[in-house]
This record gives structure tokens, sequence and C-alpha cells, in this order.
């Protein structure tokens, strides 16, 4: 293989590789390695006045460490450690492989060495050992930022990352809307793709940005949002996450080294190489260690072969794709996971990179080299996790069902309107903007449900939710406190006290005709009116129980009057 050849594969390595002079000091490293550290080119790096390794371990002592194992033995493997980024500072946890080159001698000339970032690996590990508590502190112990949304944009639940994005505690976030942290323009884009995803009824993923309301944050992200179904197979909600690939995307620079390096490098990494000839059907050719990762003997390194052939043929049609789009220049790399048989009959999953490293006079490819590496159990890895978030959600779902909706007419219960009343009265006060309670009770509805039964009274009740829903905004809520009972939270109404009082009361009068309207229950006409009390609020003055009570003594006054009316309980009339 010539040095160009090699060069080129150690540009493809997926982990950092570097070589140092026997004082420590880095004299090379590659793309990943560099990513690893947060840097942007080899020779910022360089340039940087602390040192990879000798400045980089959390751990006091661990440094030492690893040089009294490298000049006891030669080399280090497996040397795990929580190490800083460079240029970031960001604690992260890395697998170390090392060998010390030495002269004819036996003095030591450099090392040469690995470093591969492990800090997924052992999150997700960790985030499986949670025994009874796995379902809550996984979303907790993923490192991106995790949150989850009814269908109406209202937050059920999400991570301390999350939060933390926002400035705030998760539970400070439960029960707010987007619109509360990022204001009407971003809350219309996070909809908008929420309705995509839902309506797509999958996975949908997109990448960008992620605004926070703490300040501009330029790195990109990539966001995934999943829709949640119920038993019945009905969307009710949407899972968000939010993953910082920033590093990934500004890492892809290529190195080149000498073939030296790249054995070296293949050998601490334990990764096997292919070499494969485009001019011939069979010339696809393994070496060594790649023929060990498929449980075949190293004597058929020396065999050529048709490339795919031990390839899934699930995964075969991606895996052409692949490669289609590098040999057509499509993609500047190849790069394919899939699996392949080993000897014994089971499938083992390789991630595969690669580059075309010859070309005829005309352009056309003529040679490829590249990796393999065995992910085996990273994936099966990631697929307890996908296992674990499907059951999170499903139980996520459950909960919040039974603890914050009423049963009957799937609106918000009592504790729920209680959250969000108290979320209500901390932006009044912060915005100073006035608020209404709005307390209902219908009419003479005993008198429908001794008449015609239950079933027609519980048919009302649904209609009715149906019809105050159709009365206010999305911002507000509307709640059943129980029986005929329903409260109508309003919101940021306005900042003057009369144009706040005009606002709830053309609500009020609206949901009066609306209600009033006949309703059609098992094909038979009926009627019901309601009696409505209300009462203004203005910050955390009163307590969000004592403003239920005072629009509830209103409601009487409005029966006192006759019924079928509305009443502001004279509290909250401005003078």
């Amino acid at each position: 293989m010539s040095l160009h050849d090699l060069s080129t594969l150690f540009d493809m390595l997926p982990i950092g590789a570097y070589r140092a002079e026997p004082g420590g000091r880095i004299v090379r490293v590659n793309a990943a390695l560099l990513a690893i550290n947060g840097y942007a080119s080899e020779a910022e790096c360089l340039a940087d006045t602390r040192t990879i390794g000798a400045e980089s371990y959390v751990e006091p002592g661990r440094r030492e460490r690893f040089r009294a194992l490298l000049l006891a033995h030669g080399q280090v493997r497996d040397f795990v450690s929580e190490t800083y980024r460079l240029k970031t500072g960001e604690r992260i946890w890395v697998r170390e492989h090392a060998h010390l080159v030495r002269g004819a001698n036996g003095e030591p000339l450099y090392i040469d060495g690995t470093v591969e970032d492990i800090t997924a690996e052992r999150t997700a590990n960790q985030a499986l050992q949670g025994g009874e508590s796995l379902l809550r502190s996984l979303i907790e112990t993923i490192p991106d930022r995790v949150w989850l949304k009814d269908l109406k944009g209202i937050h059920l639940a999400c991570n301390t990352a999350f939060a933390a994005h926002v400035g705030a505690r998760p539970e400070d976030v439960v029960g707010t809307d987007d619109t509360f942290w990022f204001g009407k323009d971003a809350a219309r884009e996070f909809q908008q793709t929420d309705r995509l995803t839902a309506h797509a009824g999958k996975t949908t993923s997109f990448e960008g940005p992620m605004p926070s309301p703490l300040g501009h944050d330029p790195a990109i992200y990539e966001v995934i949002k999943t829709p949640m179904f119920d038993a019945q197979g009905r969307i009710v909600g949407v899972l968000g996450m939010g993953r910082n690939i920033h590093a990934r995307k500004e890492a892809e620079r290529l190195l080149r080294d000498t073939s030296e390096q790249l054995e070296l490098a293949l050998m601490g990494a334990d990764l096997g190489r292919w070499d494969h000839d485009l001019t011939t059907d069979k010339g696809y050719y393994l070496d060594e260690r790649a023929c060990a990762m498929l449980g075949r003997a190293a004597s058929e390194a020396h065999i050529g072969r048709a490339w795919g052939h031990l390839i899934h043929p699930d995964d075969l049609p991606a895996t052409l794709d692949a490669m289609r789009a590098h040999l057509s220049g499509g993609a500047s790399a190849y790069e394919a996971e899939y699996r392949a048989r080993h000897r014994d009959g089971h499938w083992v999953w390789l991630s595969n990179r690669g580059k075309v490293v010859q070309f005829s006079q005309d352009g056309k490819p003529l040679r490829m080299v590249g990796t393999l590496m065995d992910v085996t159990k990273r994936k099966q890895v990631e697929g307890e996790l996908l296992a674990t978030q499907a059951q999170l959600q499903a139980t996520l779902q459950e909960i919040a069902e039974l603890a914050f909706h009423d049963t009957l007419t799937n609106l918000p219960n009592r504790r729920l309107l209680m959250d969000r009343m108290e979320t209500a009265l901390t932006a009044s006060l912060r915005h100073q903007r006035h608020g209404a309670v709005l307390f209902l009770d219908l009419d003479k509805f005993k008198h429908l449900n001794d008449n015609h039964g239950h079933e027609v009274g519980d048919l009302m009740l649904r209609e009715v939710a149906q019809r105050l829903l159709l009365c206010v905004r999305s911002v507000d809520t509307v709640a059943r406190l129980g029986g005929d009972e329903f409260v109508v939270l309003l919101q940021d109404l306005s900042g003057d006290p009369f144009e706040a009082r005009l606002h709830a009361s053309a609500v009020g009068h609206k949901i009066l005709s609306s209600l009033n309207e006949p309703y059609r229950l098992n094909d038979t006409d009926h009627a019901i009116t309601p009696s409505i009390g209300a009462v203004l609020f203005l910050g955390m003055d009163v307590a969000a129980s004592e403003l239920i009570r005072l629009a509830d003594v209103a409601m009487f006054e409005a029966k006192a009057e006759g019924r079928n009316t509305f009443c502001f309980h004279q509290a909250s009339v401005p003078k």
C-alpha cells in the first residue's frame, strides 16, 4: 500500500490519533482528535500553550499514571479517564491506547496513540442501570435536551438540560407553552414543526439553531421530534430531542500522516482495513483484523471477494446508495453501517468508512480504501435506549392523562388548572397585565339528569366543553372542576383594568351566546343555560384558590339575578 493510500486511511479514522514527543508535546493530530478537543485546525491546536494529555485529565495524578504505565510496558491499552475538551473546558470520558517508539539504543523517540470519545457510551450504560427509577431518570441522564408536549403545545415533561436551556427548573417548565419562554414568533415556528410531525405520524428531524431566552447560541442542533400515540393509536403529543452537532459539523477536515502512524493507530483502535479494486468483480480485500471481526482465518486476507456479498439483505440497499453517492461525486466519502455475516452464522454490526484514492485519466474511480469498526455493542445499547424511550413515552402519557385531565371531557382538571393559574399569576406579575377567572355553573342541570338520564347529561357536558374551547384563545385554559362546574382562565388581557374587564366581559357574553344554542343529543333537542361569575387579577396579590372562590361567589350573584347571565365580583370592578 502506498504512502498516499495510508495517509488517506488515516484521514478517515473515526477516532482521535496523535504523535507526541517523549516529553509530551503534541506534534501531529488528526481531525477526529481536533474535534474531541474543540479545535478547528491542526495549526490552532499546536499553537495552544496547553497540551493535550498533560492538561486534559480531571483526576489529579492521572497523567502520571499514564506515563508510568507507558514507560514500564512500552504501551498503554484501554486507559479510561475523564478529561476536558481543551478548547471548551467541557468534561468528557475517553479511552486511550498508546505505543512508545524507541530508537536502536532504546532511547524514547516519540509516542503514537489514539483517543476515543466514549462519553455517550458511558452515559448510555449508566442510564440502563437505574432499576425501578429508570423510566423517570432516563430523560435526566440523556445529555441531549428532551421535552414532551401535548397537542396544544403545553409542556408535560422535560429534562434538566432543556430546562437549563430556558433558564429554569424542569418543574417550572411543566404546564407552560413555548410562547411563555420564547415569544410568539418562535413559538409559532415550533408549533408548525409539531404539527408537521403529528400530521406525518412518524419521526421527523431538523438541523439548525435552537433559540434561547438566555441569549444567542451559535451552535447547530439536530432536533428530532416523534409523535406519541395512546392505546387506540391516536396521536396525543410530540416528544422532542435536541442534540448539539456543532462539533461534528465543524470537524470535517482531513489530515495526512505516515504509514507507521496509520498502522499503529489501526492496531491501537482495533480497526480493520479494506482495499477495493473497482476494475474487477472480485477485487474487495479485507486485512487480517477485518477478517477476525467476521470470524475468518487470517489467510483469507489474500482472497478477493465480490463487494457486498456478506452484507445483510435488508441493509444492502442503503449501503449501495451510500457507495453510489460517493462514486458519483455526490458525497465526499463513503460511510455506512450495516450487518455482516459472521462465519458462525450470526450478524455483526460494522461501521464502514472509505474513499476513492485512485482515478483514471478521464476521472473514473479505480480504487478505494477504508476502515471497518465493530459497533455491535453500541447498536445493542441504542436498541435498549429506544425501547426504554418508547416505554417512557407511554408511561408519561398515561400519567398525564390520569393526573391532569378530566376523564369525561378531557379538559384539564382542578390539579392542572391550579398549576396553570400559578403560572398565569407569575406571568401577570412579570408583565403587569391583567387576567380573569370565569366560574360557570349550568342552570337546572340536575333537572336534565333526572328527566333524561345521566347518559344525556354526560353528552351535554362534553358538548359544553367543546363549545367553551371554541370561545377562548389557545393561551387560555378551560377546566372542569366536577359535576356541571367549569372554570375559564383568561391570560394576558391588558395592562389597563378597564380594557381587561371589557375583554373578559366580551368572552363571558360570547360563552353565554354559545351555550344558549340548542343541543342535539341522541336525536333530541335540549337546552341549557349557564350562570357565570368573573373576577380580574393582576400579579400574585390573591392566591389561585381565592380567585376561584371569588368567581364562585360572583356566579351565585348571577344566579340570584335570574340565571343565564354574567356578573363580575365587586372586588374586581375597576374604581
